[in-house]
């Protein structure tokens, strides 16, 4: 545990997000050409369904463990859309996945994000 307390602070007082270091693992781009960026700090599932994601952007969702299934069930509506889902980045237990079943089948963990890219 401290650990990983120790980490999440490197990190947080490094400067870096925890968005940025989700891309910069995965070896994708968070927005670029005048891509929007939206972040959603905290994401809860009766928030799904009001939802919009607009042609061209990312969408950041933090705090979503406990919520992501009724985000999975929102985006498999969605076309054009590409999902990476992080959890314990940079630490020893990352995982970065872009499946949605192999996200649904990941046990909640209180480390993790969500990224959403829309063409």
């Amino acid at each position: 545990k401290e650990y990983r307390r120790q980490r999440q602070m490197c990190i947080r007082d490094s400067g870096i997000t925890s968005f940025a270091t989700l891309t910069a693992k995965a070896g994708t781009v968070l927005v670029e050409n005048g891509e929007q960026l939206r972040i959603i700090p905290s994401f809860r599932a009766e928030m799904a369904e009001a939802l919009d994601f607009p042609k061209g952007s990312t969408t950041i969702l933090l705090k979503s463990y406990r919520s992501r299934g009724a985000l999975l069930d929102r985006l498999a509506r969605e076309e054009k859309v590409q999902v990476l889902y992080g959890e314990h980045l940079a630490m020893k237990e990352q995982a970065l996945l872009t499946d949605p079943d192999a996200i649904r089948a990941r046990p909640e963990k209180y480390l993790s994000l969500i990224m959403v890219k829309k063409q």
